[in-house]
């Protein structure tokens, strides 16, 4: 062996700075990796109850998040046309979770039975 030590990318650039919370390093990995969609779908799951209120939460749920689009299946076509007239003020709180553009608009599927 030549004796070379091997190091991750950048790790030189990171001698001397202070650690960081792991909250940040995930972030900037999972954007690197095109996943972020993933951490916010994950921030609007668990806080979805509290985001939409419990009645539209016990119909409906976030199932994917797609170039700022959620996807929401709903129990009947009914769920879908009342949450399509609510659209604009789901997104407003949907921001409160997720951040502003974050999701910009819902696309709602009716479940499968």
């Amino acid at each position: 062996m030549s004796g070379r030590r091997w190091a991750w990318r950048g790790e030189d650039e990171d001698r001397g700075r202070p650690p960081r919370r792991v909250g940040e390093g995930l972030g900037e990995a999972t954007a690197a990796l095109g996943l972020s969609d993933l951490a916010v779908l994950g921030d609007l799951v668990s806080a979805w109850e509290d985001t939409v209120g419990g009645a539209v939460a016990a119909h409906a749920q976030p199932r994917r998040l797609r170039d700022r689009v959620l996807v929401v299946e709903v129990d009947t076509p009914e769920w879908a046309t009342q949450l399509r007239f609510l659209e604009a003020r789901l997104v407003e709180r949907v921001a409160s979770v997720a951040g502003p553009g974050k999701v910009t608009a819902f696309e709602f599927v009716v479940r499968r039975r």
